[in-house]
Order: C-alpha cells, then structure tokens, then sequence
C-alpha cells in the first residue's frame, strides 16, 4: 500500500472524498492487477515495508496519512454501532519491540535458521511431547524484516508489562488463523509470556452476501456503511423516530446470536422479522411490556412487596429467574450467543403470556402480573445493552 500511494496517489483527491477508504482500496486493487505482471512491484513492497521497520522518515509519514484517513471513517461507523476504545494502538507501534522480542528467543533457544530466516520450530514427536504436531513459526525473513508473529508477540509482551502478568488476551479473528494462533499461543507459553489458559482465540467465518461476492484484491467490496444505511432504511417501516436503533440492532443482533465459527449470510427479512428470532422482536417485546406499565400507571419498584408470588408461576417467570446463570455462561464461554437466544425465549414466552393473560385487571393478582411485566421489561433491557443494542421505548 505504500508503494502505490508513492506512485499513485493524490492527496487532494483522498481528503476531499467523502469515501477516503474507497480512494485507497482503488490504490490496492490497482497495484494487485499490476503486480501480476510485473513482479519488481512486489520487490518495492517489501523494500517499502523494510523502510518502515527502520523507521524511515518518509515511510512513517505516508502510513501516518492512511492509518488517518482511515480511522477517521472507521469512527463514523463506530459512532454508529456505539463502539467506543479506551486505548487504541496500530501493528506499527510495536515494531521497534521486535528486537527485544528476538532477544527473549534467543535467550531461551528458541529461534533457529532456516535459508536465513529466522523461525521457531516446535520439536519433533520423537524427542519432544509437546506441540510437536505444529509447523514452525516465521519470526523474521531472510531480508531481516519482521513477519506479523513477531510483531504479535511483541504486541503480547507490551500487553502483560502494560496490564500485568495474571491479563488474559481475547483475540476475535478469523476461523482461518486458528492454525497460526496455536502456533504464537504455544510460543507465548515457552517463552513465559502467559500461560494457554490466558490466551483465547474466538474464531469467526465470514460474512456473506447471497447476490454479491466479497474480494478487496478485485475490488468487490462490501461497504458496511452501505450496509448499515440498506438496514436502517428497511427499519423505517416500523417507526422512523427509532430507524437506526432498530436497524443497527438487528445488524448486531444478527451477528451476536450465532455461533462466531459459522458463516453469516445476510438476509435483510431475518434479520428485521418481528415475528423470529431477531433483534427488532427483542426490542419490540420490551416496548410492548414497558406500554402495559406505562398504561397502568405504575412505579415497578417495590410491585411485588404488596403480595406473595403465586406458587403456580407462568413460564416466563421461571426464565427470568435464570438470567444471572446464563450471563455467566455467556462471559465463561466467551459467547454472548447464550445471552441472545436466552433473550428470544424469554420475548416468545412473555408474548405469550401476554396474548393469554388481562394483565391489567382489577383483582388480587394484578399487582404480581405487572410485577412480572416490569422484571420481563428490565431484564430485556439488560440483556440488549449487553449486547451493545438500544431499546426503543416505543416501536
């Protein structure tokens, strides 16, 4: 990317755009197409990439421009998707850590050469029982540079001086690394960083698109900006006061019920469907128990101190007794998935519920039944914020 924004890009152009990001894909699929043909290019790349390990002055100055450009509209979308960082740090800033990281490998005699590159090998099944079963792990080519292994570990090494040695690291990454973080997992462990159970790699598939296919190399890019507003629009068919909670809700609640490792395919009528398994049903379900308080003009604390609860209890009570157990579920598991589907059961079972029930009547057990509506309404809300998702008190 350096090397085609040195020959390519126009710096009037990207700061005027209101799509930067766009301007620089167009850079990178246009050295991809000429590298196929001229292979001095991908020379220049990795001459490029070695000035930035050294940090030359040039080098660092074209990355600081794109990792601002970029960011700069990353944060609108994360603005959007009410995503906030209490520190943000980019690959780059721990390169000049690698060498102390080559220094703890050394120490330990962990680095071997192979045509001048330098890896970590992992044994052999005969002599050593460990993770003998893994390919080495690159640390540095034969050229000097560093590879992103290196880079990972000084990152981790910068991360338990940083927050300590008892810190555990969640890294949310693709299913296809699963290999690659066996590897610095293992390395992590013989070089002392942290032990494995400090270290957890939440695998994910991908996102698909049924009529559009995804390649940043040729260009076909899914913009989720563009995404969000498709979603968003759909969501005004329910109330345009509430269109982006809804439809950022549904983009989110859509991901987070599933299990990470599968792929997702976006289907923009599952994901809005107030009658399934869907952020909007979850948000709509809230609203209607919140209705059923504000209707009857009640305060909901202090409800149940009037009466016992029935020993008979509707189903929808004995869901919201277990909600404590499954958010810690969701935190051990490292799967907010458990939290979402909980959810849908309890919406479906208060629906129910509700299509059976006068909650609002004037008899003995009418403050229990508003009870309940208010401890369904609270822990909906709980378990939308989360999720990162907002609950309309109207849809």
């Amino acid at each position: 990317m350096l090397d085609a924004f040195d020959q390519w890009g126009d710096i009037e152009a990207i700061e005027n755009s209101d799509q930067p990001m766009k301007e620089l894909v167009d850079l990178y699929v246009k050295f991809h197409d000429q590298a196929e043909d001229d292979e001095a290019l991908d020379e220049k790349a990795r001459e490029w990439f070695k000035r930035l390990e050294e940090q030359d002055k040039q080098a660092l100055d074209i990355l600081d421009k794109l990792t601002t450009w970029s960011l700069n509209e990353f944060d609108d979308i994360y603005d959007r998707l009410g995503v906030s960082f209490d520190t943000r740090h980019g690959e780059s800033a721990f390169a000049p850590m690698v060498p102390d990281v080559i220094a703890d490998l050394e120490a330990k005699d962990m680095l071997k050469q192979s045509e001048g590159a330098k890896l970590v090998f992992f044994g052999d099944p005969d002599t050593d029982p460990g993770e003998h079963d893994l390919p080495p792990l690159m640390i540095e080519k034969s050229d000097g540079t560093s590879v992103y292994g290196a880079r990972d570990l000084a990152t981790d090494k910068w991360r338990k001086e940083e927050y300590g040695s008892d810190v555990e690291i969640i890294n949310e990454v693709g299913s296809e690394q699963s290999l690659y973080f066996c590897q610095l997992y293992e390395t992590e462990k013989r070089l002392g960083y942290f032990s494995k159970s400090q270290r957890h790699h939440v695998a994910h598939g991908l996102f698909r698109f049924e009529d559009r296919k995804m390649s940043t190399r040729e260009g076909n890019v899914v913009w989720l900006a563009d995404v969000l507003d498709e979603v968003v629009e759909r969501a005004e068919e329910f109330n345009p006061d509430v269109a982006e909670q809804v439809g950022i809700g549904a983009i989110k609640y859509n991901d987070l019920k599933r299990d990470p490792k599968k792929d997702i395919v976006f289907d923009l009528d599952e994901m809005l469907n107030l009658e399934g398994n869907s952020g909007p049903y979850i948000q709509y379900t809230r609203a209607r128990a919140q209705s059923v308080l504000d209707e009857a003009g009640v305060d909901p604390e202090g409800l149940l101190s009037k009466e016992r609860v029935p020993e008979n209890q509707p189903e929808v009570a004995r869901l919201l007794y277990r909600f404590p157990e499954v958010v810690k579920k969701a935190a051990d598991d490292l799967a907010p998935r458990h939290v979402a589907n909980y959810m849908y059961q309890v919406a479906k079972s208060f629906n129910t519920y509700y299509g059976n029930t006068k909650i609002i009547a004037d008899d003995k057990t009418q403050t229990y039944r508003l009870a309940l509506t208010a401890a369904t309404a609270q822990v909906l809300e709980n378990g939308l914020k989360l999720l990162g998702i907002e609950a309309p008190k109207k849809m």
